[in-house]
């Protein structure tokens, strides 16, 4: 933003409007100030097509289902940051026959910007993954949607699914939320839209690969690769395989939430605290 800049001049300037400025950025009013880094999406990002009868349906079948297995509660996300998934929902999630052991990238054409182990002390348990504000993301696997929410600090929309193997993944900092609890998604399935809310120092999607409790290295896992040097991996059952790490929360804590690692939400606090996650291009 420049001296004299408003949001209404940006809107004007890129054919844009004030409305999906402030949503692409998090903003909840129209004050800016000299210097501020503002991002623009692109035409036609900001704005989501209305449920089908169909799509509506599916969602009313899915919240009847998470409210028998007792998904959708942020004590539910909170739990699957640092426990493994009750056996129910993994048995929910559906048949283990077909699970290849890889993870679908979830940002089609998506650039890492931080990866597993980043940060002081190696604390950034996770990877961020740049995108266009609006641009979809799809589940890397099928499963069941355990948690679909705002209410665990840091993380903003925060979507989380149980998968057949056990594994849990994590997409948080989204724009929009396209499922809801309990609602069975296949793999590559449009479960959100990439955005900037949160504690996000610019539109990313903070990706967590979660087993037993364990944060681990989604990068190896990622088809089509994230990097051109990562070193391929498949997950079928049991163990972390050969290249792919995993660790606790609590063996690396963020240093904003040092000596609170038995706290829920401070274990659930987001691993975006600082610059260097800025996904500005």
């Amino acid at each position: 933003m420049r001296p004299g800049d408003t949001l209404a001049r940006i809107a004007r300037r890129y054919h844009t409007t004030i409305t999906a400025l402030r949503e692409a950025n998090g903003l909840s009013s129209d004050g800016v100030r000299d210097g501020q880094e503002i991002f623009v999406p692109r035409p036609g990002e900001a704005t989501e097509a209305t449920p089908s009868a169909a799509t509506e349906r599916t969602q009313r079948q899915a919240r009847s289902r998470a409210d028998r297995l007792g998904l959708g509660r942020a004590r539910t996300g909170r739990s699957l940051l640092v426990h493994a998934p009750d056996r129910r929902w993994v048995v929910a999630a559906g048949a283990t026959r077909g699970i290849v052991g890889t993870l679908l990238m979830p940002v089609a054409g998506g650039s890492m910007i931080r990866g597993w182990g980043s940060g002081p002390g190696g604390y950034h348990l996770a990877m961020d993954i740049r995108g266009r504000v609006g641009q979809p993301i799809r589940a890397c696997e099928r499963g069941i949607v355990a948690y679909a929410g705002n209410e665990i600090s840091g993380y903003g929309n925060f979507v989380m699914i149980v998968h057949p193997n056990g594994l849990v993944t994590a997409y948080a900092h989204n724009r929009d939320m396209l499922v809801v609890p309990g609602q069975l998604v296949e793999r590559g399935d449009r479960i959100s839209t990439l955005g900037n809310t949160g504690l996000s120092h610019g539109p990313h999607l903070h990706f967590m690969l979660i087993h037993d409790g364990e944060h681990c290295d989604p990068a190896p896992l990622f088809r089509p690769h994230i990097g051109p040097h990562t070193v391929e991996a498949r997950w079928r059952r049991g163990r972390a395989p050969d290249g792919v790490q995993c660790l606790p929360r609590s063996a690396r804590p963020h240093p904003d939430y040092h000596g609170h690692q038995d706290d829920d939400d401070a274990e659930a606090g987001d691993d975006d605290g600082d610059a260097g996650d800025s996904a500005g291009d």
